[in-house]
């Protein structure tokens, strides 16, 4: 299984490596992460306010929904689900 989620909450003035670094940490229990993807706004040199996670393994975007609102080294994380369209991968 391929599952996805956006997140949000983290300060987008920080380092794209640093925000990377402590989603990967916070959201390893929840399965195997393949990526993890912080867009750059460019014209403002910030981070977009949201990125996204990419999960394999049952059950793992259902755990990382578990962990909305806790604490991320000093921000609160929110967490949606994102799945991909039926028939994506044909």
């Amino acid at each position: 299984d391929i599952g996805r989620i956006i997140v949000r909450g983290y300060d987008i003035r920080l380092r794209r490596d640093v925000v990377e670094k402590a989603l990967r940490k916070h959201f390893a229990s929840c399965g195997e992460i393949t990526d993890v993807y912080i867009p750059k706004d460019y014209r403002n040199h910030t981070l977009w306010r949201s990125g996204y996670i990419y999960f394999l393994g049952e059950g793992a975007v259902e755990k990382a929904l578990q962990l909305k609102g806790s604490d991320v080294g000093g921000w609160n994380v929110s967490v949606t689900a994102y799945p991909f369209m039926p028939h994506a991968n044909e």
